[in-house]
């Protein structure tokens, strides 16, 4: 019996160790940026807003690349207008207008920066982020979840 008590306390402590880990904030601000085939699931784990700045088609394409099998969930969003907060593990964001979009991005809803995406480039926000859009009709926007964030953190 203490066996069982042992092993169950030690991998609840691991996954609350984990998801402490997974979804502890950054404090400072940056923006990487890279071409697609440059982009790694390593780089996904940085929790900054990653901007890839080639020409991508469309979202579902590039989800068949380093999305494919980590992150499950699927879910497609409507841009609004207002400050919103990304409360999914990953938010993609395709500019699929002819020129550029304008947005903010900021860790506070009150220190936004704003932003220019050229035509046809992503943006990929992670958990916890804030974005406002000046033209939401310009974006495509997908949410994705892992099995972890989608049962606890979700919305």
């Amino acid at each position: 019996m203490n066996d069982l008590l042992f092993w169950t306390v030690l991998i609840s402590l691991c996954c609350t160790f984990y998801m402490i880990c997974s979804t502890k904030q950054k404090r400072d601000f940056q923006i990487l940026q890279t071409p697609m085939h440059s982009l790694t699931d390593s780089m996904l784990h940085e929790k900054y807003p990653i901007l890839v700045h080639d020409r991508v088609g469309s979202l579902p394409s590039m989800l068949k690349g380093v999305f494919r099998f980590q992150y499950l969930f699927q879910k497609e969003l409507v841009g609004t207008e207002g400050s919103i907060k990304v409360g999914t593990r990953f938010l993609l964001m395709r500019n699929r207008g002819e020129g550029d979009a304008h947005l903010q991005l900021g860790l506070k809803e009150r220190s936004m920066i704003p932003m220019i995406a050229d035509s046809q480039n992503v943006l990929i926000l992670p958990a916890g982020w804030y974005f406002q859009l000046e033209a939401p009709e310009l974006w495509e926007l997908i949410a994705l979840n892992d099995l972890s964030h989608m049962l606890f953190f979700a919305n």
